[in-house]
């Protein structure tokens, strides 16, 4: 199992929200995505921490 889908089930079994979604054809750094691709994967992230953390 990858090392991102084993993090997020780490965290979910001590009670920890955790989405995980893997990007095809890229690392963690998003290295080989477009500047779009990009911006769509921070939207994301930053969608969740807005849901988790209010007033972050």
């Amino acid at each position: 199992m990858p090392r991102g889908e084993r993090l997020a089930a780490a965290l979910r079994a001590a009670g920890v929200p955790a989405d995980h979604a893997p990007v095809a054809g890229t690392d963690q750094l998003r290295a080989g995505l477009t500047d779009e691709e990009v911006e769509r994967c921070f939207a994301t992230t930053a969608g969740f921490v807005a849901r988790r953390c209010p007033g972050a």
